[in-house]
């Protein structure tokens, strides 16, 4: 009798469920297609965006690609305002006020590659001129301060020896510098601060600039792009560009929370023509960006969300962590960037491998295998123009909570603007999924936890896009 029960429970269960699926289906029949549903059907059924055409001809540099390779990396904003406890300086500050007694560089580090990030950027400069290096043209940095020494240096050396990408934040903003506002002046006196930054600290792999200044200040100072951009085009050619430039290799998502607000696409229309720039989604696991102590970190919920609504969407996520006054990162911060990384890898630490993988078009029977788009992510897989359904096959019934997705962007560009996925059930295929541009990245997550479906049989629909995609990877994760 016992074991009746055992096989019974699940039996019930599934009738149960099916049922409730029935019922939602008559509220939402789009949500189940049946196994001929696609028959004369193509992926351009559904008419692309506008300007389309000219958007495929926009690819990304190797610059750009190397850059995409970073999905969550550091921000850490150090300097004055640590020490006055505001957002904002006034340039005016003594610079004695910055005194770190236990300075730890190689703790900011640690911290953050332990969790896998990639990349790590330090605001060298913020925006009231106080340099974090003892540079040349300035008395308003570390050489005049209670800590002499080298902050800049000393965290280029932690992110070497962590094997951390370096990066540096050099406010175009100067509320010190007398020169600000005198045009040529100022271009030539931010370039030498820049090119002490790209010329003594290693190898860069991104400067950010912003966009904010006061009021005051507003028109006063016309920046030299061009020059400043040749500067590090000189200095360090690998060195993407982010943010503030008419034309950035990164661009800013438009908001400080983490989100990328729809702006999921990498080609953007900037400077009266289409460019390829990846957006950047840039927030801080406190409410403020330098340190404050009444401030805790985000929950490990709200950083789960940001993830999910930004590297998901093919951004990538620039987290800020503020060192604290005395010079090292608060324990609180340290255990929450430890939960977040270890999330961080659960998303794909349970690869499932498909027993198949076909790709056809509304002709079942001219679908043919791409094995290698899931196992080696060199290999590119184009798509024929009637081509848009992808079939997965699994060696059981399995739960798929994440699908990773990845376009051939190097050759072909950004091509797919929709996508769906479904899983066999009850004889009808189900959509589990939805997303737009899957690009660089993108990351579908499937419900786990209302009604997850659990099948051997799924299908990805490219129902949206500019021309036949070109895939470049297509991964499983349970």
């Amino acid at each position: 009798m016992e074991a009746l029960i055992k096989d019974l429970i699940p039996r019930i269960f599934s009738l149960l469920i099916g049922g409730i699926m029935g019922i939602l289906s008559f509220f939402a029949p789009n949500t189940y297609l049946s196994e001929t549903a696609f028959a004369g059907r193509a992926w351009f059924d559904k008419a692309p965006s506008e300007n389309a055409a000219v958007k495929l001809g926009v690819l990304p540099t190797e610059r750009q690609l190397l850059q995409a390779e970073n999905d969550v990396y550091a921000f850490f904003h150090f300097g004055m305002n640590t020490y006055t406890d505001t957002e904002l300086g006034t340039g005016k500050e003594d610079p004695a006020l910055f005194n770190p007694t236990a300075l730890d560089t190689d703790q900011w580090v640690k911290t953050v590659a332990d969790a896998g990030f990639t990349g790590a950027i330090i605001t060298a400069k913020h925006h009231d001129g106080f340099c974090l290096w003892p540079s040349a043209y300035t008395e308003h940095s570390v050489k005049n301060s209670g800590y002499n020494g080298d902050v800049v240096g000393e965290f280029a050396a932690s992110c070497r020896k962590y094997g951390i990408k370096f990066g540096v934040y050099l406010s175009p903003f100067d509320e010190n510098a007398e020169n600000f506002g005198q045009g040529d002046a100022y271009n030539d006196y931010y370039v030498a601060q820049l090119t002490e930054l790209l010329t003594n600290y290693g190898e860069v792999f991104e400067v950010w600039w912003d966009g904010f200044i006061t009021d005051e200040y507003k028109g006063k100072q016309t920046y030299d792009w061009n020059r400043w951009i040749a500067t590090v085009r000189q200095y360090q050619p690998d060195a993407s560009t982010a943010i503030g430039p008419p034309e950035p290799d990164v661009a800013w998502v438009g908001n400080e929370s983490g989100s990328s607000g729809g702006n999921v696409s990498s080609v953007r229309y900037r400077n009266n023509k289409w460019i390829w720039a990846r957006s950047e989604c840039d927030t801080s696991i406190h409410n403020g960006w330098f340190y404050h102590e009444n401030e805790s970190p985000l929950s490990l919920k709200r950083l789960k969300e940001i993830y999910y609504d930004s590297v998901a969407q093919n951004c990538g996520l620039l987290l800020n962590i503020p060192p604290s006054p005395a010079g090292g990162i608060d324990a609180r911060d340290i255990q929450r960037i430890a939960e977040f990384g270890d999330f961080v890898r659960s998303v794909t630490a349970h690869p499932l491998t498909p027993t198949s993988i076909t790709v056809r078009g509304k002709d079942a029977d001219r679908a043919r295998a791409i094995p290698q788009v899931i196992t080696d992510d060199s290999t590119a897989v184009p798509f024929a123009d009637d081509e848009y359904i992808v079939d997965i096959q699994l060696d059981s019934v399995q739960k798929i909570e994440h699908m990773v997705i990845r376009e051939d962007v190097k050759n072909t560009g950004e091509r797919i603007e929709h996508y769906t996925l479904y899983a066999l059930y009850g004889g009808k295929y189900v959509q589990v999924g939805e997303g737009r541009a899957a690009s660089n990245k993108g990351i579908l997550k499937l419900p786990t936890k209302i009604f997850p479906i659990k099948s051997d049989r799924y299908r990805l629909v490219i129902d949206q896009a500019k021309a036949a995609p070109s895939l470049k990877f297509l991964g499983f994760y349970g």
